[in-house]
Order: C-alpha cells, then sequence, then structure tokens
C-alpha cells in the first residue's frame, strides 16, 4: 500500500503540490500487486499529486505496472497535471492488468518521449482523461500500443485524446485497438489520426456491476 498524502511538498515555483506516491528512475523494475492513492475524497483538495511517475531527468527502461489499483490521484479542482501514471522518457514499458480510476486528470499520460508502452488488460475509468499522447519541446512519445482495456466515463474529457503544442509534431506509431471504449464526457476519441490511430475497438456500455 501505497499512501501519496504523506509526500513532501513540490518546488515552490512547480506545477505540483507534492510529490508523487512512486517516482521511479531505475531500469527494469516492477510494480505489482499494491494500492496506490493518496486518499484524495470527491470533495475538493489541493494536497494531492500523481501516483505513479517516471523521472523525467533521464530515461528509465523495461519498467512493469501490473496488477495495481491506482486511483483518487492528484488535487480537485483537476489542475491538468496528477495523473495516475505518468511516463516520461522511458522505453519498452509495459502497463498491464491494473484498475486506473477516479485519478483527476489523466488515468495514462504518455507525455515526453514514453516509447514503446504496450498498455494491455486495463481497467481505466472515471478519469478526467482516459489515455493521453503527448509530446513537448519537439519530443513525442512514439510506438505505444493501448489494446485490450476497458476506457470508460472520462468524467471531463476525452477517453482517448492526443496534445501537441506549437513547434512539436504529432507523435507516430501510436495505436488504439480492440479494446472497449464508452462514455466520454466529450466523446470517446479527440482527434484520432493525429499521434494515434484507433480501429478494431467496441464502443458499448461494459456494464460494470461494482
Amino acid at each position: 500500500y501505497f499512501d501519496g498524502s504523506y509526500g513532501p511538498p513540490c518546488s515552490a515555483d512547480a506545477a505540483c503540490t507534492i510529490m508523487p506516491a512512486i517516482l521511479l528512475n531505475g531500469d527494469y523494475n516492477t510494480l505489482r500487486n499494491s494500492e496506490v492513492t493518496n486518499r484524495r475524497p470527491s470533495q475538493e483538495s489541493t494536497m494531492a499529486g500523481t501516483c505513479v511517475h517516471t523521472n523525467d531527468s533521464g530515461g528509465v527502461y523495461g519498467l512493469v505496472v501490473k496488477n495495481n489499483n491506482i486511483h483518487h490521484c492528484g488535487r480537485l479542482p483537476r489542475s491538468n497535471y496528477d495523473h495516475g501514471v505518468y511516463l516520461s522518457y522511458s522505453r519498452e514499458a509495459q502497463v498491464l492488468g491494473n484498475k486506473i480510476c477516479a485519478n483527476a486528470d489523466k488515468g495514462i499520460n504518455l507525455r515526453i518521449d514514453a516509447d514503446g508502452t504496450l498498455i494491455k488488460n486495463n481497467v481505466i475509468d472515471g478519469n478526467s482523461t482516459g489515455i493521453m499522447f503527448a509530446g513537448e519541446d519537439g519530443k513525442t512519445s512514439d510506438n505505444n500500443e493501448a489494446r485490450n482495456n476497458l476506457i470508460t466515463f472520462a468524467y471531463d474529457r476525452y477517453n482517448v485524446e492526443s496534445w501537441y503544442p506549437s513547434g512539436t509534431s504529432a507523435g507516430t506509431g501510436n495505436s488504439v485497438h480492440d479494446n472497449c471504449i464508452y462514455g466520454g464526457a466529450r466523446g470517446d476519441f479527440k482527434s484520432p489520426g493525429y499521434g494515434y490511430t484507433e480501429y478494431d475497438n467496441t464502443i458499448a456500455d461494459p456494464l460494470y456491476t461494482n
């Protein structure tokens, strides 16, 4: 059990308020069979942050995030900076069989130069955005694959979307296929084909019972 609500504060000029619950620096690490949260309740809370974050200062190779419950991470009202799983400067990460739910911003954010990620067999539900493909400063996240997931009920934005600022071209080789996708507040996909392709997905209510 990892409770990020006890994390140290971020620097005064940072976008975050507290450090991530788990900050991963090394190669070929595995986070498995754990609950990760910062216990943000449903009401407004300013002292909350990202749950799982790779280190932005250098590459992280071979990370496995498997069979975890990653939930209620991030500040409310949403800040756009606090996510369930935030991958940057990573290679060949695997995000497998997790429940990634009720996070303030993205469920999974492939932010800067996160390449070759496999996102499979997860329940990604009730986040502001389900999965984001992104880039910044001319660096994009490429060759990532999301398949066989439930990606549902993004409460503020889209279940799947991309974002690239001015001066950064769209990512390449990203795909979203063979998922069940449903109920995004603004729609299920934003700009498919702009940084990712989507095909063979089922758009249907998964009929959760719990």
